[in-house]
């Protein structure tokens, strides 16, 4: 049997390491629920419905850039131009922002 890291071995993984690090110090608006469930949750929903893994990798990632210190660039250097997009496209619409920028309670 080989010890292998399945973090090596398995971009969802990879991911799910690199957004529980982004957000680890962050809850949920108004809670004390860790956010990291919420990427968690998206990406559950994600390979329930057979989504691909650049997919489910973009779902664990969606928040990433709008709420933390990374950036597109980040994520496109770490997951490629696929990921990356679909990142940059799930961003929080303008009808939830509130008017001091922050998002909705939606």
């Amino acid at each position: 049997m080989t010890n292998t890291n399945i973090q090596d071995t398995d971009p969802i993984a990879t991911a799910f390491k690199f957004a529980y690090n982004a957000h680890k110090n962050t809850c949920r608006k108004s809670s004390t629920i860790l956010y990291i469930v919420h990427p968690l949750d998206v990406a559950s929903t994600l390979m329930k419905n057979n989504a691909p893994a650049h997919v489910v990798i973009a779902g664990l990632l969606h928040d990433v850039v709008e709420d933390e210190d990374y950036t597109l660039s980040d994520i496109r250097q770490e997951f490629g131009d696929e990921v990356a997009t679909l990142v940059d496209r799930a961003f929080e619409p303008e009808e939830l922002i509130n008017a001091d920028g922050g998002k909705s309670n939606t």
